[in-house]
């Protein structure tokens, strides 16, 4: 004879103050998470080198643009380099590094040497914040209301384990992560960042 979890949880046992169903709950859900963490990993792994697929994985298949929706092949594909910008328009070290970042990949459109696309991914609250933040920038971004493709748990957030913003993940054109540390690169070399990423 054996007893099931089900009926373990309605006993009467106390943790705390919460229930041994709660427990089991979180116990569950944690287990959840950490399959999902894994599939991810997974599935971003076997993507990873495989170019425009990769950036469709992380940032879906839509972008935005100053004149309206993009698809993500159109931006990435044939780039040389391809930065994942994490940010958000309430982060005062992010207002403080748009412009820097800006006038940056101004710089490397300006010489024309390099392909490199920049697409914004928003940690921000609100439609209005996105919409101000990002009419500050001249590249693309990741719609705001694109389930699982915004925030610090989007598929980019994960992949390149955004704890904190802004994060700058550049890739190379293939979509092999070159550096996370895009932000100390670009605050160190600006329009020489390319350059020196090894």
């Amino acid at each position: 004879w054996m007893c099931s979890r089900k009926e373990f949880c309605v006993s009467s046992y106390d943790i705390q103050g919460r229930s041994a169903g709660w427990l089991a709950e979180a116990i569950t859900e944690v287990r959840k998470e950490a399959k999902e963490k894994e599939d991810f990993k997974k599935k971003a792994d076997s993507l990873e080198g495989k170019g425009v697929e990769f950036f469709k994985f992380l940032l879906g298949d839509k972008l935005v643009s100053k004149n309206g929706e993009v698809d993500t092949k159109s931006v990435v594909e044939g780039k040389d380099y391809v930065a994942i910008y994490m940010s958000a328009h309430w982060c005062p070290p992010c207002r403080r590094f748009t412009p820097m970042l800006a006038e940056t990949y101004a710089m490397i459109e300006s010489k024309g040497d390099k392909k490199f696309a920049t697409i914004f991914v928003t940690c921000d609250r609100d439609q209005g914040s996105f919409n101000e933040y990002y009419g500050q920038m001249p590249w693309h971004a990741v719609p705001f209301n694109t389930k699982g493709f915004t925030g610090f748990e989007s598929r980019a957030g994960q992949y390149l384990n955004c704890n904190g913003i802004p994060t700058l993940g550049i890739f190379d054109g293939n979509g092999k992560l070159i550096t996370g540390d895009g932000v100390q690169k670009v605050s160190q070399h600006q329009s020489g960042v390319l350059d020196n990423l090894s």
